[in-house]
């Protein structure tokens, strides 16, 4: 489809240098432009590498509940199956799946912090979360410039 998203940001970029170049223009609303120009710049940048980061943060996700659910509630076996064999086909079924998944990640440490996090099992389920959600932040490409995405080759 065209215009691209990518090349919809390129015009709105060249929008902004237009108007921050008008020397008309004050200083804070200069600098409002530069600040704006940068951030497009960082989404354009991260938009082919969206899909493959939520198609590895589910996959690593999945698996950190998968490890700790017998350590959690009942029910919580059962709705993370539906989870397990959803399809991450496009941009909008992987991100429905990542809040999905994000939600139960969120909802075991609060169980955890509860139930046993003290204990030796616990502390080992809490530390599995824990350390893929520090991975998650160094792998989203929305947060980093050059975001480090597990089996994921920069071209």
């Amino acid at each position: 489809m065209r215009p691209t998203v990518g090349e919809q940001l390129a015009g709105i970029d060249r929008l902004l240098e237009q108007i921050g170049a008008d020397p008309a223009i004050g200083s804070e609303s200069a600098l409002l432009l530069r600040d704006a120009r940068r951030q497009l710049g960082r989404l354009r940048g991260s938009l082919d590498l969206r899909l493959p980061f939520l198609r590895w943060d589910n996959a690593a996700s999945l698996a950190v509940l998968q490890a700790i659910a017998p350590r959690l509630p009942a029910d919580f076996g059962a709705r993370l199956a539906p989870l397990a064999s959803a399809s991450d086909e496009d941009e909008h079924q992987a991100t429905e799946r990542n809040d999905a998944l994000r939600t139960l990640l969120g909802e075991a440490l609060d169980a955890l912090a509860e139930a046993d996090r003290d204990t030796g099992e616990g502390r080992v389920a809490h530390r599995l979360i824990v350390d893929h959600l520090r991975a998650r932040v160094a792998a989203n490409p929305a947060l980093n410039k050059n975001p480090t995405i597990p089996d994921h080759p920069r071209e």
